[in-house]
């Protein structure tokens, strides 16, 4: 997997590049203008599940090893995440509200990203059009890994919506690589199954956890719980996540 998606990688990025050039070429007729998203839009779709199969393909060690650790505004993470969903959320009338306070976490600002943007992906997709996708970040203390003396504080960072829900059997199986609900597969939703397996992977790395819960008819509740940058000053909970690993702090 690791090597085809490699492979894949150099073409899609010549695509997508290309594509950039021709939109700032300059003047084009509304059709070609229309065309020119739908291409832009599917190629970066391409390019994301290329990059999620390479994540699936590292073990768990990898993703650990070469952590760029740094501290990040929630308010922006989440800013981050939701940049490639403006478009897509416009054109089907989805309100999206966000209420975040100004704490912060601490960890790899591109994993944390891609955790919450597999989050509100899933949001996005089952959201019925004109829906409401609710995010909403807050201050929780977290359960205290083993070698710490205090709980330790922490940040919840919500996605709500108001889709159809995951059904009981299904929520047993959602963090399995490739597994896709009865309901994605019937309505032929877009996705590998591959969404909430890596949020979970990289959350985990970064020394938090994703959770999962939902009632069928009212929508799901993915939440992406990651220690604060207040937590541990002198050795904060992704270095012992990593010495947890064997693997050196970033």
């Amino acid at each position: 997997i690791a090597t085809a998606s490699h492979e894949l990688r150099t073409p899609i990025t010549s695509v997508t590049g290309y594509l950039e050039l021709v939109e700032e070429a300059g003047e084009l007729p509304a059709q070609s203008r229309e065309w020119l998203a739908v291409a832009s839009r599917n190629a970066h779709r391409l390019q994301e599940l290329i990059e999620d199969l390479l994540i699936a393909a590292r073990d768990k060690r990898a993703r650990t090893a070469y952590l760029d650790v740094e501290v990040i505004r929630v308010g922006d993470l989440i800013t981050d995440a939701l940049k490639p969903f403006d478009d897509i959320a416009r054109a089907r009338g989805l309100t999206v509200t966000v209420s975040a306070h100004a704490g912060t976490v601490r960890g790899s600002r591109q994993q944390l990203t891609r955790a919450l943007r597999s989050l509100i992906s899933n949001a996005v997709k089952f959201t019925p059009t004109h829906g409401t996708i609710q995010i909403l970040a807050e201050e929780e203390v977290i359960a205290a890994s083993p070698d710490a003396k205090t709980p330790l504080a922490g940040v919840r960072i919500v996605v709500s919506d108001d889709g159809p829900g995951i059904e009981a059997k299904d929520l047993p199986h959602v963090f399995e690589r490739f597994y896709r609900t009865a309901h994605a597969e019937a309505t032929n939703t877009a996705g590998s199954g591959l969404g909430l397996s890596i949020a979970k992977d990289l959350a985990e790395a970064n020394g938090g956890r994703v959770e999962i819960s939902s009632t069928v008819g009212q929508g799901v509740i993915a939440s992406l719980v990651l220690p604060s940058e207040a937590a541990d000053a002198a050795s904060g909970p992704v270095d012992r996540a990593l010495r947890s690993a064997g693997t050196p702090p970033a």
